[in-house]
């Protein structure tokens, strides 16, 4: 293999559209015996129709992607009444629910389709009630995974209900040592009195501190009756009643906790900052009830709702998914219709007519198919050529995308001078190609094989290109001198994103940081050749698909050097993006693995 190097062009954004942010909001509610007569609670005072009616009420507010529920009846009528009487109204249909697991209750998620997809789902043992593993998975990029465990731990305060709530959330974790670290949330009426129960310590101060959830809104302490967490307290709505729990807001019981990956942004998915709320808690109801007085937190017809549809309060919060931009399609040139002038391509030969670019008849293109080959050996003679002949792409219009990438895969047989890739701004479309400007094209692989053993090109940055009237084009060259190479080509892919990418001054603050080595291995070294302490806010590695490799975000970073360590990642061969922030400008620099 034959490896071309370019010092790259350090492209500079103010802001760089590699990656779209869809934000995902999770909601999680214990919905106090849906469906199931059970105690005080009977379908008089906690009918579905009822509680539907409520329910409409909060979601609509809340707007969540996400519901995840606990205290629902084990029955999968009751499971579809509520999806198809709360949810699935008023013209949508997006939303779908996971499979009944479990007996008498139930945890349950409810789901939109269009924005993640139910893969599988598992449980854990735990006592009395098992949790619940939902695997899902990002609708526009299925690279990124998001796991929810929904537990509803042993209710009580005695040893031995502490007991049974330790033993579950170890359970828990025993599963997420055996799984590894991953986007993960640990959510669910948790029952729990204080942070420093063990059942919570499980959680958040794991034996491998890698595997720890958090708390987004870092509220820990002794939640129980103590009026310093009155703004996160989730139980009781009511004061008395026969179905609800009674005793006013006074327990903090319902969590939505997140893993590092998400902490950190690390893994496609990041916690959306100051997003993680308790629905319809003003801080002002300690051992009250919801309603009264004044409760300005939320429309009153939703905190009606509240008190109405559960002792329990929901809470949420916010998930970005870094999903990938899908590629743009520029030109595909397969040769599969075998014809070398279809999508405005054409070859053209300089010199030497009787030897010029073909599709043969058979099936020796990559993958077994269609292909281009060109050769200026003279087999009647047995001698090479002096040949010239180039095979020329249409015109295409790279202002309109960005971040452009060239990929084509070659195969050879015999001596003779490379297969040039070439572009050129000023080619009229037809005619002499030699009467226009073509600049050399870098960093590409040809195939050294002389036995026809296809080789990719690798990823052709071509992004700093720019022009509404930019031709690519390959010639081939063969002398009697140098020999005449058989070439063969396919599978000519030029892709990009859509949307122009506006390129534009960086202070000098950012202008002098610069990455080292490029190619990198493991370690890339920032460097700052100001020769003095800037500060950066966050630091991001991406791939062409937007995917983040390494993320280091949300603390201060003022050293003339900093070192990305990237030992033990698994990372492809290709073309990477590095975004460095010091908060206000941003500057993109571009690196090879």
């Amino acid at each position: 293999m034959k490896l071309f190097k370019i010092s790259f062009i350090l492209i500079v954004l103010f802001t760089s559209v590699i990656n779209a942010q869809t934000t995902i909001k999770v909601m999680q509610y214990n919905l106090l015996y849906y469906g199931k007569d059970v105690y005080d609670c009977t379908s008089q005072n906690n009918g579905m129709d009822h509680k539907n009616e409520q329910l409409q009420v909060i979601l609509n507010y809340v707007q969540p992607d996400i519901l995840c529920v606990n205290e629902m009846d084990a029955s999968t009528s009751d499971v579809n009444y509520l999806m198809n009487n709360v949810l699935n109204i008023n013209g949508e249909s997006h939303w779908q629910h996971a499979n009944v697991s479990g007996s008498y209750t139930i945890n349950m998620i409810y789901y939109r389709s269009d924005k993640v997809s139910l893969v599988s789902q598992q449980y854990i043992n735990g006592d009395p009630r098992q949790t619940d593993v939902y695997n899902l998975k990002s609708v526009e990029d299925n690279s990124i995974d998001l796991t929810l465990f929904v537990g509803h731990l042993k209710a009580g305060n005695t040893d031995p209900d502490g007991d049974d709530r330790a033993y579950s959330t170890q359970n828990v974790m025993n599963y997420i040592n055996d799984h590894g670290a991953g986007n993960y949330l640990m959510m669910g009426d948790l029952n729990v009195y204080s942070s420093s129960e063990q059942c919570f310590q499980n959680l958040i101060s794991p034996s491998n501190i890698n595997y720890a959830f958090n708390d987004p809104v870092n509220r820990l302490g002794s939640w129980s009756s103590n009026y310093s967490f009155a703004d996160v307290h989730t139980q009781a709505t009511h004061t008395s009643g026969d179905c609800f729990v009674s005793g006013g807001m006074d327990d903090r019981f319902d969590f939505i906790l997140i893993s590092n990956d998400i902490k950190n942004g690390s893994n496609g998915i990041s916690y959306i900052a100051n997003s993680y709320e308790t629905i319809g808690q003003d801080g002002n109801h300690y051992n009250d009830a919801l309603t009264d007085g004044t409760n300005n937190s939320a429309p009153s017809e939703v905190i009606t709702a509240l008190y109405e549809m559960s002792d329990h309060l929901p809470v949420a919060l916010e998930l970005s998914f870094q999903t990938a931009n899908a590629p743009v399609t520029i030109f595909n040139k397969t040769f599969e219709d075998q014809d070398l002038n279809s999508g405005g391509w054409h070859a053209y030969s300089v010199s030497d007519d009787e030897r010029v670019w073909e599709i043969p008849s058979d099936l020796y293109g990559h993958n077994g198919t269609y292909m281009a080959k060109m050769t200026g050996w003279d087999y009647t003679n047995n001698v090479a050529i002096n040949n010239e002949d180039w095979l020329i792409s249409p015109s295409v219009d790279l202002n309109s995308t960005h971040d452009e990438v060239l990929t084509f895969w070659t195969a050879g047989k015999y001596n003779g001078p490379d297969l040039q890739a070439l572009y050129s701004v000023d080619y009229s479309g037809f005619g002499d190609p030699n009467n226009a400007t073509w600049m050399a094209l870098s960093n590409y692989n040809l195939s050294t094989d002389y036995d026809y053993i296809w080789e990719e090109s690798n990823n052709i940055d071509v992004s700093e290109i720019e022009g509404t009237n930019i031709t690519f084009a390959f010639k081939y060259t063969s002398t009697s001198a140098d020999g005449a190479r058989t070439w063969q080509i396919d599978d000519i892919l030029l892709e990009g994103l859509d949307g122009s990418s506006s390129v534009h001054e960086i202070y000098q603050s950012m202008q002098s940081w610069t990455a080292y080595p490029n190619p990198f291995s493991d370690k890339i070294l920032l460097k700052n050749d100001a020769n003095e302490n800037l500060t950066l806010m966050s630091i991001v590695l991406v791939n062409m698909q937007g995917r983040v490799i390494y993320n280091e975000t949300g603390k201060l970073i003022q050293k003339k050097n900093y070192e990305i360590d990237l030992t033990g990642i698994n990372i492809p061969s290709g073309l990477y993006l590095i975004k460095i922030s010091d908060g206000t400008n941003q500057k993109v620099i571009k690196i090879i693995k």
